[in-house]
């Protein structure tokens, strides 16, 4: 099971993974592999990625800068394919693999858009989020025969983690869940 969250910029769609984890680690221990990108506000020209598993010496890898003379980001491919691979592939023993969040800068890393396909045709379940756009890699996502995709809203976001992690329980029933 993969289950993959949209919807437009600020909705809300962090808050709803992040509220899954919260529900589904109370259940029981949850080991994450994957990833959480983020800014640091909206004047933070740099995009960051960590893994998900918390860890006491917690690597942060700058993604991409926001160039205001250019008004684009500058990816630095290598943080994709070497440390975004990585996280991606390491997967032994781990009960949920997160993708927090796909969007347009890796569509230039085929190394790490490799590895984001395989790891939906695994058998570890996936949490992630889709930017929303016409992007070519992330429409095959989109339709991707083992993904279901959300759209988060005002009116679901606050009832979608509940659904969700009772969907993901079911999907990977970690050792104490019955």
């Amino acid at each position: 099971m993969n289950i993959f969250l949209t919807g437009p910029r600020r909705i809300g769609k962090s808050y709803v993974i992040n509220q899954i984890l919260t529900i589904l680690s109370k259940q029981a221990p949850l080991k994450l592999g994957g990833f959480f990108t983020w800014r640091e506000g909206e004047n933070d020209p740099h995009i960051y990625m960590k893994p998900a598993q918390v860890l006491k010496q917690q690597e942060v890898f700058r993604l991409a800068s926001y160039n205001k003379e250019s008004g684009s980001f500058s990816c630095d491919l290598q943080v994709f394919e070497k440390k975004g691979v990585a996280l991606l592939t390491e997967t032994a023993d781990v009960d949920l693999l997160l993708m927090d969040e796909l969007g347009f800068l890796e569509s230039k890393a085929p190394a790490f858009c490799r590895a984001v396909m395989t790891a939906l045709a695994a058998t570890t379940p996936v949490l992630g989020v889709l930017r929303e756009g016409n992007i070519p890699w992330l429409q095959k996502i989109r339709h991707h025969a083992l993904v279901t995709l959300y759209d988060v809203n005002k009116n679901n976001r606050e009832e979608l983690p509940l659904l969700l992690a009772a969907q993901l329980t079911v999907a990977f029933n970690p050792p104490g869940i019955n």
